[in-house]
């Protein structure tokens, strides 16, 4: 599995993580608040509500992550972080040039690979 930039896990007592190669990343446990990312937002899974303002967001492959990737670039809606077939409740693809646009409500997580999302215009 490829991951770029921040990620969250819920991990239960007993659950192993193992990092390949060993030392290459580190775990914190998450904070409460934000850990204060700007707009726009490139990269990694983000806690609506906490991290980033629910809304809509216009979602675009970020070019250093899409260019090493063999996957798809996507940005998903999710409501918890089981990873389950439950979990994701709305997906995206984009293509370099291409645009789509998400909405998200407080309390889910927008998981973003090898993408940006910034804020779209209100008004």
């Amino acid at each position: 599995v490829v991951y770029f930039g921040n990620y969250f896990a819920q991990l239960d007592e007993g659950d192993l993580v193992v990092f390949k190669p060993a030392g290459d990343e580190t775990m914190y446990p998450a904070p409460s608040e934000s850990f204060g990312p700007t707009a726009p937002y490139n990269d990694g899974c983000y806690r609506v509500g906490i991290d980033i303002p629910a809304g809509s967001y216009t979602i675009t492959t970020y070019e250093p992550s899409a260019a090493v990737t063999t996957n798809e670039c996507g940005a998903f809606v999710m409501k918890d972080l089981d990873f389950d077939e439950d979990s994701i409740v709305n997906s995206v693809y984009v293509i370099p040039g291409g645009k789509q646009v998400v909405t998200v409500t407080d309390g889910q997580y927008l998981e973003l690979f090898a993408t940006t999302a910034t804020p779209v215009a209100q008004g």
